[in-house]
């Protein structure tokens, strides 16, 4: 809902950016932590932190979409992008050090492969009985779909495709693509969250993992603010 509210007071930019916290994945791999197991959490938290790619090909694929059809059409190219990345995700081994290192390549790539775009509402109601759905269906099947399909579908393109789809029929493409090319800079928060709770929670626990988590993800979304104002302080836009 905050999320929603910042869009609609600040425009899509800055709410692509406030996107990337993990709101949803942080509660779904709690959850699963204590429902689960640290184990099971940890190395679901593995492949949320792979699925990056999977959201970053879900934005780039509506992305450019938008530019030439609607957001029907949209929607279902970046759905298939979606699948085709979480395929890819799911076969990849269970390495930390090889799944952050794609995470931050493509993190790093990510605003190139955006088309480029001048600079909404949503529906809060909707957004956040999509979120709960998503956290009470993964967490439910979670021992069913086991820690990988678990870990991707914290990560699965629910609340992203309703922020675009409603931005998109108002605003335009232009809004879109600003609003998804955002959300690839407030992913690293997301990205140094998964990072941490895969790290460290067999060895500190649930409750110490989480709270570190929290904090080193605060920390990274500060940084991915305030670093272009300071590389560039007169065309900077946050």
């Amino acid at each position: 809902m905050l999320i929603s509210l910042i869009g609609k007071r600040y425009g899509p930019a800055k709410a692509g950016w406030m996107a990337g916290l993990p709101v949803i994945v942080g509660p779904i791999l709690l959850l699963m932590a204590l429902e689960h197991g640290a184990s099971f959490a940890a190395r679901a938290a593995h492949f949320t932190l792979a699925s990056v790619l999977t959201v970053i090909a879900f934005g780039v694929a509506y992305s450019h979409a938008a530019k030439r059809y609607g957001w029907g059409s949209s929607l279902v190219i970046a759905l298939l992008a979606w699948l085709i990345a979480a395929v890819i995700v799911s076969r990849l081994p269970m390495s930390l050090l090889l799944i952050t290192t794609l995470a931050l390549t493509t993190l790093a790539l990510a605003p190139y492969l955006y088309p480029s775009s001048p600079l909404p509402a949503s529906e809060l109601l909707l957004r956040m009985l999509l979120g709960a759905v998503l956290t009470y269906i993964v967490t439910t099947f979670a021992s069913t779909v086991g820690e990988t399909w678990s870990g991707i579908a914290a990560l699965a393109p629910v609340l992203t495709p309703v922020l675009a789809v409603f931005i998109h029929r108002r605003s335009g493409a232009p809004h879109v693509i600003a609003l998804l090319s955002n959300l690839a800079r407030g992913l690293y928060s997301l990205l140094v969250f998964c990072f941490v709770v895969a790290w460290q929670l067999p060895t500190l626990g649930i409750t110490p993992t989480f709270l570190l988590a929290l904090l080193c993800a605060g920390i990274v979304q500060a940084i991915t603010y305030f670093w272009p104002i300071l590389r560039n302080p007169k065309t900077a836009k946050v």
